[in-house]
């Protein structure tokens, strides 16, 4: 009797990234997982979560995607290792998913897939890259593809920067208008909310009763106690609690039913309450592989309405760096009354 045989299928494996937490809750997973499907029902195949790798938040920009943390950089070192058998098929939505990083740097990349075996398949092209294929026509789609997902970043990345440069100058006329409106997409701090006006536009409004007690902690740890060092952030703490003080619930979620040391050190130093807001980014460091929350420039001045003053914050610092030497084991009886006596 005649056998037939059957061609084993190759192994499939889907591929989807996304940057920012934003986009997985929106359309970005849906629309990779869509396209892929399409393939993979095109020729057989079921969807295998088993064989779907995701990189949440992984930014293509600085090869986080690659890094040992990434799950297409993990991928990568089994191919390598020959863990993956060659004819397996990668399917990506697009170029700008496998990278966004300088062309020769992803073209490294994707030849190590290629010269090991493994057949890459962009849905969005309809086009699969293989050892067989990769000839010089499709080396210069590939390259011209790799290149328009690095310029698109950069030109992101420019226009990010105009953005803060724009909301540099709207922030300027704060102060002089009295009014602070939303210039960019962020939650309120706590003692601010936002209202819509007439115009639709939303301000930051001070919200009084919350102001208050920011000022009554400015002001015990101000003038509070007596040896001019004001009160540190434990008592604080007592003394709050002692009078039924509440900690504030903004717009995230607050649970804590007291307020602690922690919040209310980071309170005297928050330079919110000066009007300040300070833009961050969060770049990859290429050493370590992992991304350093870093400033964008100086802080944006009249941005929030100033609640304390720049003279007693200025004042609360200092004597929060004397109290630390204050209360050091290497602060002698001398020291701490040249502290007492200096009247500081």
């Amino acid at each position: 009797m005649e056998k037939t045989l059957k061609e084993e299928k190759p192994l499939v494996i889907s591929y989807l990234r996304w940057s920012s937490g934003t986009q997985r809750l929106g359309d970005s997973e849906r629309r990779q997982m869509k396209l892929a499907s399409k393939w993979l029902e095109k020729n057989g195949y079921e969807i295998n979560e088993d064989y779907v790798l995701r990189d949440d938040g992984k930014s293509a920009f600085y090869s986080e995607n690659f890094s040992e943390n990434g799950a297409l950089g993990k991928f990568c070192n089994e191919v390598k290792s020959g863990k993956i058998p060659r004819g397996t098929i990668l399917v990506v939505e697009d170029f700008s998913r496998f990278s966004r990083a300088k062309v020769r740097h992803a073209q490294q990349r994707f030849l190590e897939l290629i010269n090991n075996g493994i057949r890459v398949y962009i849905a969005k092209d309809d086009t699969e890259y293989n050892e067989d294929n990769y000839d010089m026509v499709n080396m210069f789609v590939s390259l011209s593809k790799m290149t328009a997902a690095r310029e698109e970043s950069e030109r992101k990345s420019h226009h990010l920067k105009e953005f803060w440069s724009g909301a540099r100058e709207k922030a300027a006329h704060n102060a002089r208008s009295g009014e602070f409106p939303v210039i960019l997409p962020s939650n309120s701090p706590y003692w601010l909310r936002k209202v819509k006006k007439q115009d639709g536009v939303k301000y930051f409004e001070p919200i009084p009763e919350r102001v208050e007690i920011v000022k009554r902690i400015f002001d015990l740890a101000d003038t509070g106690g007596d040896d001019g060092l004001g009160l540190g952030s434990t008592i604080i703490v007592r003394i709050l609690e002692s009078e039924g003080v509440k900690p504030f619930k903004g717009e995230k979620r607050n649970t804590a039913r007291s307020f602690n040391d922690s919040y209310v050190l980071r309170l005297l130093k928050d330079q919110r309450l000066l009007g300040f807001l300070q833009p961050f980014i969060n770049p990859v460091d290429e050493t370590t592989g992992k991304r350093v929350r870093t400033p964008l420039g100086d802080p944006i001045p009249n941005y929030f309405p100033q609640i304390i003053s720049q003279e007693q914050f200025d004042r609360v610092a200092l004597k929060i760096e004397q109290r630390k030497l204050y209360q050091s084991p290497l602060c002698q009886d001398s020291c701490r009354l040249s502290f007492l006596t200096s009247g500081t």
